[in-house]
C-alpha cells in the first residue's frame, strides 16, 4: 500500500553571515523575513520502508490533473526501482 500527500512547505534559504563587534559592544540584530515569503508544495509518496518519491513544484505553479498524472508515472518508476 503505497500512501501520498500534498503539503505547502516554506522555504529559508538563511545566510548567516559573521560579524566583528568591538569587545563589549551589542551585536547587530537583524530581523527576519516574514515566514510566509516562499512556500512551495511538496507532493511525496510513501509505504511502511519509507518515502518512495517526492517532488517540489516550482513557485507559483499549481497541481493539476496532467501534472499529477506524470507523477503518477514516475512514482510506478520509482516504485519498480525501489521495491522490486
Amino acid at each position: 500500500m503505497v500512501t501520498g500527500d500534498e503539503k505547502w512547505v516554506t522555504i529559508d534559504n538563511i545566510l548567516r553571515k559573521r560579524s566583528w563587534s568591538k569587545c563589549g559592544d551589542v551585536a547587530e540584530t537583524v530581523a527576519k523575513p516574514g515566514l510566509t515569503s516562499r512556500k512551495v508544495l511538496l507532493c511525496i509518496w510513501w509505504d511502511w520502508e519509507g518515502i518512495i518519491y517526492y517532488e517540489l513544484l516550482p513557485l507559483g505553479q499549481t497541481l493539476n490533473s496532467d501534472l499529477y498524472c506524470q507523477q503518477l508515472d514516475c512514482l510506478k518508476l520509482a516504485t519498480d526501482q525501489k521495491r522490486p
